[in-house]
């Protein structure tokens, strides 16, 4: 996939979670947050500019294109919480508020992605 293709997509799934996170907190009047590929991230799968307006999210173009089910699935809505976090709890980072968006939205993720690790050890066997 081209890179804009992959753009589409991250922004489609970004809406798409961005629904159901305002569902749940309707006092969110904010637009659905910008996603950015980007390609300097190698290790680190995403992250959020909870201070921005619009707020955004960017994530690693390598790691997109590699695990694009894990990301849609678990950095996403990984990010999109810290949004939420900042936003109804003044939490900046993977404190209680957070935790507490994920819980309400019964998503199941960790501080921590393993993506690379995962592939370094898949290499080395």
């Amino acid at each position: 996939m081209d890179k804009q293709t992959l753009q589409d997509l991250a922004q489609y799934h970004v809406r798409s979670w961005w629904v159901k996170f305002r569902a749940q907190y309707p006092t969110i009047q904010r637009a659905t947050p910008v996603v950015t590929l980007n390609n300097r991230l190698k290790t680190t799968a995403g992250r959020a500019f909870i201070e921005e307006n619009p707020q955004k999210i960017d994530l690693s173009t390598d790691l997109f294109c590699q695990y694009t089910d894990h990301m849609i699935v678990d950095t996403i809505p990984h990010e999109l919480a810290h949004l939420v976090a900042y936003t109804i709890y003044g939490d900046p980072g993977h404190g209680k508020g957070w935790y507490s968006v994920l819980e309400r939205m019964g998503i199941v993720t960790t501080r921590l992605h393993n993506m690379v690790n995962y592939r370094q050890a898949k290499y080395k066997g």
